[in-house]
């Protein structure tokens, strides 16, 4: 299955540990001075890491539909 996970700039990224901190799954973690996904099927795309991330280091990339139909 493929599926679009949030993006992050290691250019912006200060470790903080705030996504990971955040994440209600556990999808994201901080490891050996890096924050990875460390359960990224866990990710339910609710944008929280992105939302708190002090930097702006963390982009969700992806949009979410509801399977309506248009027209």
């Amino acid at each position: 299955m493929d599926w679009a996970l949030p993006v992050i700039d290691k250019q912006k990224c200060v470790i903080c540990g705030d996504c990971a901190e955040i994440c209600p799954t556990g999808a994201l973690s901080l490891l050996d001075k890096k924050i990875i996904f460390q359960n990224p099927r866990n990710c339910t795309f609710c944008t929280l890491c992105e939302q708190i991330c002090p930097q702006k280091a963390i982009r969700c990339e992806f949009t979410i539909t509801t399977g309506e139909r248009k027209g």
